[in-house]
């Protein structure tokens, strides 16, 4: 199956930037910069059903954010 150019394009917080090898299963990988400025290498299939949408960085502010509201809440 031909592969997807997804170049230049955006997913969430990544930019894709340049295409990477395959995989050792044959899948299509691509390295991203994310906002943040990390560079990752994740599979076309993941950016494209919007199972990555950042380096990490997003999980880690969702996390702060919901430990934040939960130590606001037990202060109340």
């Amino acid at each position: 199956m031909p592969k997807k150019n997804i170049l230049n394009q955006r997913f969430g917080r990544l930019l894709v930037i340049e295409e990477a090898p395959s995989n050792k299963n044959g899948n299509a990988m691509w390295k991203c910069r994310c906002d943040c400025g990390n560079i990752i290498i994740t599979k076309g299939t993941r950016l494209r059903q919007g199972g990555a949408l950042s380096c990490g960085c997003l999980r880690k502010e969702n996390s702060n954010k919901a430990a934040s509201k939960r130590m606001k809440n037990l202060k109340n």
